[in-house]
C-alpha cells in the first residue's frame, strides 16, 4: 500500500498514513517512535511493550498471568499482604465484570518475589483498554513482597510499573506502604491523586486496644449497645449476605438524601455498582476469610459489615445500617467491636477501615476505634501516547461503564 512522505503545513511536518492494519503491523511501526506528529496527534507505540528494560542484576522480567501456586506463597509469606491481594479477590472482580486477570509476580535477585494484583479491562475498543490494581471500590493493590525482597528490588518493581505501562495504569497501593512508594516513583513517571484511609493498629490485643486506643464515646457506644439487647451474629458461608444487602439498599436511600438524588436513582446506581451477586461472589470465592456480621436490634437487623480476615491484616470492606434503628441503639459500634475482637483473635496486627475522603462524620466514626489517619497517593500512569480519536474513545467507554 503506497503511502505519502512528509510535506509541511504551517510549518510542520505532517506525515500521511493509510489507516491502521487489522493483521500484523507494518515493517514501519517502529519508525514511529521518531515522528512527533501525525497531523497534530500525538503517535501510539501500539506494538512495542517496554520504554525501558528491566534491571536484570534486580529483578526479573513479570510472569503474566502470575502462576497461582507461587501467588499463594507469596501472599502467605508476606506481612503486609491483605485479602484484596488474593487469587480468589480478584478472581471476583474478573467475574464481576469485563475485567481479565493480568497479575505480575517478578523474581528478585535476592529469591525473593514480589507481586502486583492486577486486572486489565477486557471486551472493550483497544483504545479504551486500561489496567489497575484495582479498580476502584475493590480495595487496595500495588506491590506485595516476601521478606527477603531488599527496598532496592522493591523499588525496581515500582519504577518498572512507572515506566512500561502500555495501557492507562491505576494503583492504589496498601497505604501503611506510603513511603516506599513515594520515594521511588519517578519524577514525572506518574499523576498523583491524593487519597485518606483509617487504620487500627491491633498491637497488644483486643483488651489493650479498648481500653487504650478506642476513645471514651466508642467504648461507652458500645456498651449502650450491650444493655440495649443489641445481639449480634458472623457468617462465613453467605447466609447473611441477604440481610446484608437490604440494610444496603436502605443505606442507599439515606446517602441518596445526603447527596441530594431522587431515592429510585441511587437505588439503581447503587444496584447496578453491587448488585447483590458481588457480594454472594466475594463470600464464596474468600470463604472463611470473608466474614458478614450483622447485628439485631428490636427484632430487625440494625447493622452489618463485612470484614475479610488474611495473614496479618484486617479489612473492613463494607458496612451499613438501618438509620432509625441504629442511632438509637448504637447497633454500629457493637458491630465494629466484635469484628474488631474477631480480627485480634486471628492474629492480624491491623484492621484496614478503608477509604475516608474528606468525610467530617466518617472520620469522627472510625476515629472513635482507635483508628490513625493515613495519607497516600494513588498514581495513574498514562501508558504508551494516544491518539485523539483513541483519548475521545476511551472517555465514551468510561462514561458508558459507568453509566451502566
Amino acid at each position: 500500500m503506497a503511502w505519502g512522505g512528509p510535506r509541511l503545513r504551517q510549518g510542520r511536518p505532517v506525515i500521511r498514513v493509510p489507516p491502521w492494519p487489522t493483521a500484523a503491523p507494518p515493517l514501519w511501526t517502529s519508525w514511529r517512535l521518531a515522528l512527533p506528529t501525525i497531523r497534530g496527534h500525538t503517535l501510539v507505540a501500539r506494538h512495542l511493550r517496554l520504554a525501558k528494560p528491566v534491571p536484570a542484576d534486580l529483578i526479573s522480567d513479570p510472569s503474566v498471568p502470575a502462576p497461582r501456586d507461587e501467588w499463594e506463597e507469596v501472599i502467605a509469606s508476606s506481612s503486609d499482604a491483605l485479602a484484596f491481594h488474593a487469587p480468589g479477590w480478584v478472581d471476583a472482580v474478573c467475574a464481576s465484570g469485563s475485567w481479565s486477570d493480568v497479575t505480575h509476580l517478578f523474581e528478585a535477585a535476592s529469591g525473593g518475589r514480589l507481586l502486583v494484583p492486577m486486572v486489565e479491562r477486557s471486551r472493550v475498543p483497544r483504545a479504551a483498554i486500561r489496567r489497575a490494581s484495582l479498580p476502584y471500590g475493590w480495595g487496595f493493590g500495588g506491590v506485595v513482597a516476601t521478606p527477603q525482597v531488599t527496598p532496592d528490588e522493591f523499588g525496581a518493581v515500582v519504577e518498572f510499573l512507572a515506566q512500561n505501562a502500555v495501557h492507562p495504569l491505576t494503583i492504589r497501593p496498601n497505604p501503611l506502604l506510603r513511603g516506599r512508594w513515594s520515594e521511588r516513583i519517578p519524577s514525572g513517571g506518574a499523576a498523583t491523586v491524593a487519597r485518606a484511609a483509617h487504620v487500627l493498629d491491633l498491637d497488644g490485643g483486643f483488651d489493650y486496644v479498648f481500653e487504650k486506643r478506642f476513645k471514651s464515646r466508642a467504648r461507652t457506644a458500645v456498651r449502650r449497645a450491650e444493655r440495649s439487647g443489641v445481639t449480634a451474629e458472623c457468617d462465613t458461608t453467605g447466609r447473611l449476605v441477604p440481610v446484608f444487602y437490604d440494610l444496603y439498599g436502605k443505606s442507599l436511600k439515606r446517602w441518596s438524601r445526603r447527596g441530594h438524588l431522587p431515592a429510585w436513582l441511587a437505588r439503581r446506581s447503587g444496584e447496578t455498582r453491587d448488585p447483590r451477586q458481588k457480594f454472594e461472589d466475594v463470600a464464596a470465592r474468600l470463604g472463611d476469610a470473608c466474614r458478614v456480621w450483622v447485628a439485631y436490634a428490636e427484632g430487625r437487623p440494625a447493622a452489618a459489615l463485612i470484614c475479610l480476615v488474611r495473614g496479618k491484616a484486617a479489612s473492613y470492606w463494607r458496612g451499613c445500617i438501618d438509620e432509625e434503628i441504629a442511632s438509637r441503639t448504637r447497633a454500629s459500634y457493637l458491630v465494629q467491636k466484635l469484628a474488631i475482637e474477631d480480627a485480634c483473635g486471628a492474629g492480624c496486627l491491623h484492621y484496614h477501615m478503608g477509604e475516608t475522603g474528606d468525610s467530617a462524620s466518617l472520620a469522627q466514626f472510625k476515629e472513635g476505634f482507635g483508628a490513625r489517619l493515613h495519607r497516600y497517593d494513588e498514581y495513574r500512569m498514562e501508558g504508551a501516547p494516544r491518539s485523539a480519536f483513541e483519548r475521545a474513545t476511551a472517555r465514551l467507554v468510561s462514561a458508558v461503564t459507568k453509566a451502566a
